[in-house]
This record gives structure tokens, sequence and C-alpha cells, in this order.
């Protein structure tokens, strides 16, 4: 598959950017579970969100949409859901899928989850296996969607350490863990987003964090709130790459590289992005350059006091390495907007400095005896 790729004409533009995906599918399963109603704005009505605000009207909640980007939702309370008459098509997100399958394994009715090719192709198999321990009977092929949940009166709590980071998958384990009987613990091997958390405590439930330990209690009960939802840092990483693109790196803003490093710092935990902005900036710098990103990167470990395995994880692996080099690289090209007194003193040393290497290098062709 070939792309053509012109630079743009627009000199200047505001753009707004959509809400956050993650943010929109929490607001949908967790509002319809509240005692109350739920208003959400900053929605964001891609397909995938509107595959499970339709799977939440066929679960029997009541939710408007007065416009694209808003939406109420009246909430059924925590054992308010039914039983859907047809399997819920969660369209191509996996994020649904996985969350869906937390909170309806607490429902004493069953339910079948599906999707596209795509998403019926993905192993499910790390939900599948906290859920089960909580005592929910989940039928699959071969771990991969459809998903068959068979309805039960009540969960076990259980304490679930992950194998592997997963935001979705601890946040399956903590709704399941509403409908468990007893204190249900995730502990993480590294820091995930903490989306469903905070949402949950927004809507008056107890969720304990200490360290990477996660806990939550089972049978509280949700109030609805207003939910705003975030811009999604995702989309807005093309308009701040096509922006630096567009005007390069040396004349960009201040703003403009204060922003494309604060979204990779924010975006962290969204590694696939914000390494692909990392491999562009590193095929622009050089050794000397690479040099300084390790130092930084030690530096901020000793900063953060970090192990290795955790140094790696959020140096190499994370959006702050992206942010130290999109940092490096704007030093690196001397790009000082508000100092052009340091930057024509820093030019002029330069300078200075190679006319003392060229006569020195002179000087030992003419002792040479061997020289032309």
């Amino acid at each position: 598959m070939h792309f053509k790729v012109s630079p743009s004409r627009v000199e200047e533009a505001k753009v707004t950017v959509p809400g956050d995906k993650s943010v929109s599918h929490r607001s949908l399963m967790l509002g319809s579970i509240t005692n109350g109603r739920t208003d959400v704005s900053g929605f964001l009505a891609g397909e995938d969100c509107l595959q499970t605000l339709a799977a939440m009207r066929a679960l029997g909640v009541s939710i408007e949409q007065p416009g694209p980007t808003e939406i109420s939702i009246d909430g059924v309370g925590l054992h308010g859901l039914k039983s859907s008459a047809t399997a819920l098509d969660l369209g191509n997100s996996g994020t649904a899928m996985r969350l869906m399958a937390g909170l309806l394994s607490g429902q004493v009715f069953d339910s079948v989850l599906t999707g596209d090719a795509s998403l019926t192709g993905r192993p499910m198999g790390r939900i599948i296996t906290p859920l089960s321990q909580m005592g929910a009977e989940i039928d699959s092929q071969d771990g991969k969607p459809p998903l068959r949940i068979h309805g039960r009166s009540e969960l076990l709590a259980i304490d679930y350490e992950l194998p592997v980071a997963s935001a979705q998958v601890k946040s399956a384990v903590l709704l399941a863990g509403l409908y468990a009987n007893g204190t249900t613990r995730v502990i993480e091997p590294a820091v995930t987003r903490d989306h469903t958390e905070r949402m949950l405590r927004s809507m008056g439930v107890q969720v304990t964090s200490q360290g990477h330990r996660i806990s939550i209690e089972g049978g509280q009960a949700l109030k609805g709130c207003r939910v705003k939802v975030p811009a999604d840092l995702s989309s807005a990483a093309f308009v701040i790459l096509a922006a630096l693109a567009k005007f390069g790196i040396q004349t960009a803003s201040f703003v403009a590289i204060m922003g494309a490093a604060g979204f990779a710092v924010g975006f962290a935990m969204q590694g696939s992005l914000s390494n692909f902005a990392a491999g562009v900036l590193m095929l622009k710098l050089g050794g000397f350059h690479r040099v300084l990103i390790i130092l930084a990167a030690i530096l901020l470990a000793g900063v953060l006091r970090l192990s290795l395995p955790l140094l790696i994880d959020h140096v190499l692996r994370t959006g702050i390495f992206a942010a130290i080099l999109v940092l490096l690289f704007w030093l690196a090209q001397w790009g000082f907007p508000k100092f052009p007194e340091l930057r024509q003193r820093w030019v002029a040393g330069r300078q200075k400095a190679l006319e003392k290497k060229r006569e020195k290098m002179t000087g030992t062709q003419r002792k040479d005896p061997t020289a032309k």
C-alpha cells in the first residue's frame, strides 16, 4: 500500500481534538450501573463507542444523545441490567470486549459478546483466566470471541497479580470486583492508566491504590455524576507532528515543542505512538546526541530511583523516552526563540573552535615530512 502526502498550505489553524475513546467507553458502562443520571460531554461518537452505546441500550439502559458529543444515561443501578435478546456486537473494540466481560460476569443472566472478524480473532485468555478464578463461567472459541458468559448470583473476591501490565485486564477484574463478595485486589507489574479507578471514585466508589496494588470492595453503589471526557492526545499527536513537519523543528514555536513533549509524557502508557515519534527523531540525531539521550535516561532513573526493569519500562517503552528525544532534538538544533544572544554566542564560539582546529591540522601537515 502506497500513500502520497503533500504539504499543507494552511498557515494557521485551530483544531478541536476529539474526545478520548477509553474514557468514553467507561462513561457508558459505569454510567449505566449508577443510581441516577450521568451526563457526559466530550463523548467520542466514533464507531467503537457507538457499538458500546448500542450494547448498553440492549441491556435495558435508557441513553439519550442530545448532541454529537453529549449523552445522558439513566443508570439502572448495580443489579439493574437486563438480559439482551441478541448477542452484543462490539464491532472492533477490544476495550469494550474486555471491560464488558468483567461487567457481565457478575450478572444473573447469560450474555454473549461478539464482534467483527478482527475482534473475534483476538485472544481473550488474559481476561478469561482471572474472571474464571472469581467464579465466572465463560465459554469461548479456543480463548477467542464470541464469549458466552453464564449468569451467576455472586462472584468471589481474589488477589490477582497481572502477568503483563494491562489497564484493560485490570479494569475487567475491578468491574467484576463490584459484584464479588469481599475485597478484590489487583497487583500490577508496572503502572497502567487509571481511568477506571478515577471514574469509580468520582461516582462514590472507594478504590484504594497503594503502590502497584489496587483494591475494591464488592457491593458498593455508584452515584450518577457529570463526566467531561478529555481530548484524545493520540489524535492530537497527528496535528502536532504535522505542525512540526511543516514549520521545521528549528523555527517551530516554543509552545509547539513543549506541546509535543507534553503529549509524549502525558500519553506515556500508549507506547506504540510515542515510540513512533521517538523513532522519527532518532533518525535525525547523531551519535553525540544519542549519548545525551542515554545520560538523560540515567539521570531520570536516578531522580525517580527506578530499578533496572522499571528503567527499561519507563524510558525505553514509554512516552518519557519520546519526551526526552523531543527536548534534546530541540536543543540540538539550537532553536532558541527567546535567547538570540545565547545562540549567537554559541555560534561564534563554535566557529572559533573550528578555526583553531583547522589551524592545528594545517600545522601538523606542515611538520609531516611525508606530506606533499
